[in-house]
Order: C-alpha cells, then structure tokens, then sequence
C-alpha cells in the first residue's frame, strides 16, 4: 500500500498529515493486482472574519457587510440582522454581529457600521447688512477635504466679496459626505451725496468752498487726499483750474462721491510789453493807452504807481517795470513787462 500526494507519506493503512490537500492510496494484493482508493480532501481550518466596506457612510448609503469563511461554516446574523447569508447590506448605523461555527468551534464575530453627518457652517466677517463699498469675509468652517461656493470657487474655506446676494456654501470631508450652509448678504442704503456749487476766481485768490448735506463731509483732492472734514474748505492763493471729491458719510457708510470745480474766471484782454529806448539820465512815461485800471511795478514786484500811464524816474542802467490791467467784472492779465534800454 502507497500514499500519494507528496512523498514520504508511508505505506501504513492509516496515516496522519498537517497539509491541505487531496489524498489517495494505491493498494497492491497479494496476487500483484493494483487498486486505485477515492480521493480525500483534506481542509485547513481558519477563523472566520467580518469586514464592512465601506465603514464609514453618508446618509441615504449602504454599507456591505461581509463574512469572510470557507463555504463549511455554519453562519448566524444577530438581531437586527437575520438570516445565514455571507453577507448583508445596511444603511444605519450601529454595531453588527454575527456568529460562526466550523469544525466545532463557534465564534461571534462584529463590525460597526458609522454615519458621517459633516455640518457646513459659513460666518460672516461683518454681521447684518454691509455698505456697498464695504468688503465681507466668509468663513467656512474648518477640517474638511473640500470646498464650493455657488460662484464657482473651488477649495477655498474663506470666501471675500462686496456684492450683495446669497451664497451657498458646499462641503466634504474626508469619506466623501457633503453638506450646505446658506448666507444671504444684503446692502445698507447710501446716504445722499454732498451737494457744492462750483466758484469761479481769478489766479492767486482765496476761496472758501461749502457744501450741505445732512452728515458729515469728507474733502479730498483729485488724486483722492483727504484734506478736510466739516461743511467748508479754504483754498489759498488758488494757482488754476482745481476739482475737488466730496463724500458723505453717516453712521456706518458713504455715499456716493460728488465734486466741486474751482474755475478760472475771464481775463482782461492783455496788450503787448513795451519796450522804450532812450538816453542814460532821463525819465520816460511809459504808456499802455488802456481805458482800464493799472497796476505798474518793480522789477522787485513792488507796487509803484496805479496810474494808467507811469513816468519812470531818471534812468542810468537798463531797467525793467511791470504792469497789469484790470478790467471790471474780470480777472487782470498776467505781469506785461516794460523794459527800457538806455544808450
């Protein structure tokens, strides 16, 4: 007698093996005639097991639920499960138990099956309505894999705009689960814009600028300086053509900005300079023919006379005057110079 399945099993009519397999004998008779036994199986025992995929799911999965045995083993579901199956599918959480039993041994076996319910929570930086110019921060909450707001920004957990309207906000964590929070952003009303009336000067003025408005007022220059707050401005010696911005503000916005134009006023017509020559030690009159006033002075800029025509004292160097013309209701020209050039 001969057992086959790996050598070294002996020719003894029974043997002992710690190897799964299939076994047969081959028996020879006393007369020489062979004969072939049926085979035998020969089945490792191992402990059976659970196994849950996946662990962890969003409301409205389920989760598979697995027993992991040879297909000998006696298989019993424990209440709220039932039945023999190698597996069930759930969609609660809990704890699930199972027992199993194989080659006399008998094991009870469990797996817990979680619900990942992640909240979405958005705070805003400014709480209530916000003024338009303002900017608002909107924070998410904190920890998760990802990140949607309805304007189609993608994995940022802070959110900024200076627009009015709803903001949804979409969350993910880590097992895929998703949540939504909602935040409707509204505008405070802008107070009414200041209310100036434009100047006219002439060049090197004074002028003292107002504006009404029922809050306070801001005073900017052009390129947006703040240069006063109250109801009035004073500029001095205005060198041109100025605009300045005014805005109201009242207990929590601006309004809308609004301007004031410092103008130039009309000039006096200018007349050409004169120029004179005449022999060192004389005096000269120097005339400008204007029916207007006159201003006449120094090369120091000191005023001389106020006369139309001006009689120079007696000369000995070259000398240069200056004079200006003034017509009523408009502004004088610029400096016209009055040299004279003696020989």
């Amino acid at each position: 007698m001969g057992w086959t399945a790996r050598p070294g099993l002996g020719t003894t009519q029974n043997i002992f093996v710690d190897l799964p397999g299939f076994y047969h004998c081959i028996v020879t008779d006393i007369y020489g005639c062979i004969l072939t036994s049926n085979f035998v199986e020969v089945k490792e025992y191992s402990s059976p097991f659970m196994t849950v995929e996946p662990p962890f799911i969003c409301e409205g999965e389920t989760a598979v639920i697995t027993v992991v045995a040879n297909p000998y083993t006696d298989i019993t579901w424990l209440a709220p499960l039932s039945g023999s199956s190698y597996t069930q599918i759930v969609d609660t959480a809990g704890v699930y138990y199972c027992e199993t039993s194989f080659c006399n041994i008998t094991l009870l076996d469990s797996v817990v099956v979680t619900i990942s319910v992640p909240v979405a929570t958005i705070t805003p930086s400014l709480n209530g309505p916000i003024c338009p110019s303002d900017t608002i921060s909107l924070f998410a909450n904190g920890g998760m894999a990802n990140y949607w707001w309805n304007n189609g920004n993608e994995g940022e957990s802070i959110y900024e705009t200076s627009t009015a309207g709803q903001y949804i906000l979409t969350i993910e964590n880590e097992w895929g689960c998703t949540a939504q929070d909602t935040i409707v952003i509204d505008y405070l009303s802008n107070p009414g814009a200041p209310v100036g009336v434009d100047v006219s000067v002439c060049p090197g003025e004074d002028v003292l600028l107002t504006a009404t408005s029922s809050d306070t007022i801001y005073w900017y220059s052009s390129s947006g300086v703040l240069l006063n707050i109250g109801d009035s401005l004073l500029v001095s010696s205005v060198p041109g053509p100025l605009t300045f911005i005014l805005q109201n503000k009242d207990s929590l916005c601006f309004s809308d900005q609004s301007e004031i134009d410092i103008l130039m006023g009309p000039s006096t017509a200018p007349i050409p300079a004169i120029d004179t020559t005449i022999c060192f030690n004389n005096s000269i009159i120097l005339e400008t023919n204007s029916v207007n006033s006159v201003l006449w002075f120094n090369s120091n800029l000191d005023t001389i006379a106020t006369t139309v025509d001006f009689t120079t004292p007696i000369l000995f160097s070259d000398t240069i005057y200056y004079f200006q013309i003034t017509q009523t209701g408009l502004c004088p020209t610029d400096l016209i110079s009055a040299n004279y050039y003696g020989n």
